[in-house]
């Protein structure tokens, strides 16, 4: 439907044409650039499938190993992948690419200079190709800014985004065909699960699973579904946030204010535009830069996603909640402190900010 679906075309069409091998890496599903390292090892090893699951024939590379790339998640353990990964394309008979799916999240794992050292990997692996896919927001300093590393490097392609409601008949269309009743479930979905449409199938995902015992799905069954989601991915978002700097956790304090605090969390009409000033702060586009953030037009910002979103939110409403409603009994509970700069436990007393 997406990005995501239009590499595993590419990916399957250049297979069955035996035109060449297209390898895909989801970078969102990744936590660390050694666990990104090891995906592209092993992929590189499915090219290889009478030898060993081994990275030491690789000439120049000081042999690396999965363990090497396990006990050191670093940029450098990419790196030596990519070496690997090279080495293992030479020796095929039909062109290999990788796409990187997600790009800007290398970024979040890697820091600011892995532009910098992924414009030498583009030019010091001749064996292999490279597609990178990312919002049109994300990728365009790629291809505007003359400053940036990778400028000039990439080739760029656009796919228009799905009509919104064209998408969410399609997700009705699919509760129907398995014999579900979907009360608004396709809209639901993608007022929710915006705007990244591989987010949006996400949440229809769960909302199917939900359905499948009483065959049935409403707003309701979606509401329970993003929960799940923000409840699964609450580790990935606390750790995203401990690692910000101290404004741009204010400034993402102020959007998810402007996003839903006060009403409902499941509420699919609450804004999540920032005003036009605090959106030329430097904290904001340095949010933008590192993928948390969308820019919408001259309007102001949102969430780029739904699950980070709802856990910015509801932590910010739960803080609210505990100001108004004084306890006698203390209890222990995750904190978001600005200024400590880590998740801890933290006495309900204590005044605490997200």
């Amino acid at each position: 439907m997406g990005k995501t679906s239009t590499l595993e075309a590419a990916a399957d069409l250049m297979r069955q044409n035996g035109a060449g091998v297209l390898l895909r890496i989801d970078l969102d599903g990744h936590r660390s650039i050694g666990s990104v390292a090891i995906e592209i090892r092993r992929q590189a090893n499915g090219l290889r499938p009478n030898e060993p699951l081994t990275a030491s024939a690789a000439p120049g590379l000081g042999n690396p190993s999965l363990s090497s790339a396990i006990s050191s998640p670093s940029n450098e353990s990419l790196f030596a992948a990519l070496d690997y990964l090279n080495h293992v394309a030479a020796r095929q008979a039909s062109p290999v690419a990788l796409a990187l799916d997600g790009y800007p999240k290398l970024r979040q794992l890697g820091g600011a200079l892995i532009d910098q050292a992924f414009r030498n990997v583009l030019t010091g692996h001749p064996k292999l190709g490279f597609v990178i896919s990312g919002s049109e927001s994300q990728l365009s300093p790629i291809l505007t800014d003359s400053a940036h590393p990778l400028y000039g490097r990439l080739e760029a392609r656009n796919l228009e985004p799905l009509e919104p409601r064209q998408l969410a008949s399609w997700i009705d269309g699919q509760f129907a065909k398995a014999q579900l009743i979907s009360a608004g479930v396709g809209t639901a979905c993608v007022d929710r699960g915006g705007p990244r449409t591989s987010d949006i199938l996400d949440l229809a995902s769960r909302t199917f699973d939900l359905a499948a015992g009483p065959r049935f799905a409403n707003g309701a069954t979606v509401e329970k579904a993003m929960g799940q989601a923000i409840q699964e991915k609450s580790a990935d978002c606390a750790t995203i946030w401990e690692q910000l700097p101290i404004e741009e956790r204010k400034a993402l304090k102020e959007l998810a204010q402007m996003s839903g605090v006060g009403a409902a969390v499941g509420d699919a009409a609450m804004s999540s535009r920032a005003s036009v000033g605090r959106a030329e702060s430097p904290a904001m586009k340095s949010l933008e830069k590192r993928g948390l953030i969308e820019k919408i037009g001259s309007a102001g910002f949102h969430f780029e996603s739904p699950t980070f979103k709802g856990w910015a939110i509801q932590a910010e409403l739960n803080v609210r909640r505990e100001r108004a409603t004084p306890t006698s009994a203390p209890t222990t509970r995750f904190a978001f402190n600005l200024n400590a700069g880590r998740t801890e436990a933290a006495n309900p007393t204590k005044g605490v900010r997200l």
